[in-house]
């Protein structure tokens, strides 16, 4: 009886140890999961081009600190061109996706296709597109000159790229929202309306 105690004893801090162990393997291999694998490589990616800059002035002599300098304003570009278009785009796409589904539009199934005929160019084709519309007797240009509109002589900057990227980024919020409200029984639809209604009275 005794020597099973000591036994016991004896075995259970390597019991406890091989728990450890384990524990601390499951962790690991927990952590490493194949979405993270997929976003490291992904930053990795976008990190590529700045690498290249930084080895690129490093093998030609260049000083670090002089390309340092330059960064923040086009860093600056970016990170406004990047919020605007992401706003743009969700009301756009949210709104367009409640109007094609939970309204009574004429035509909705061509609506349905030509929403998102945007996804078939790149979003460069349609710059040029917008460029080539806009140039004297293109159909941008006479179009708003015909509703009294004077045409901008130029399209560049920062209005032209969040114009084009809103109006081809915009289905991938239009596509989900549409399946998410198509998915949405019509009961809970013609509740919230009674319950409008009543606080409207």
């Amino acid at each position: 009886m005794v020597d099973f105690h000591l036994d016991v004893a004896e075995a259970a801090p390597s019991d406890e140890r091989s728990k450890r162990r384990v524990t601390s393997g499951a962790r690991r291999s927990s952590w490493v999961t194949p979405s993270r694998l997929l976003g490291l490589l992904i930053g990795a990616g976008f990190a590529g081009p700045a690498g290249f800059v930084v080895w690129r002035t490093v093998r030609l002599g260049g000083d670090l600190a002089n390309v340092a300098k330059e960064v923040p304003g086009p860093l600056w570009r970016t990170v406004q061109l990047s919020v605007l278009v992401s706003v743009s785009a969700a009301i756009v796409g949210t709104a367009l996706a409640w109007l094609v589904t939970r309204t009574d539009l004429r035509g909705q199934r061509f609506w349905r296709i030509a929403l998102v005929l945007p996804l078939v160019l790149p979003s460069f084709v349609g710059a040029a597109a917008f460029i080539a519309g806009l140039a004297p007797n293109g159909i941008i240009h006479d179009a708003l000159s015909a509703i009294g509109i004077t045409p901008p002589r130029r399209f560049r900057g920062l209005g032209a790229a969040w114009l084009v990227l809103t109006a081809f980024t915009y289905p991938y919020v239009y596509l989900p929202v549409a399946a998410r409200l198509i998915a949405l029984r019509s009961s809970l639809e013609a509740k919230r309306q009674n319950v409008l209604l009543i606080a409207h009275h």
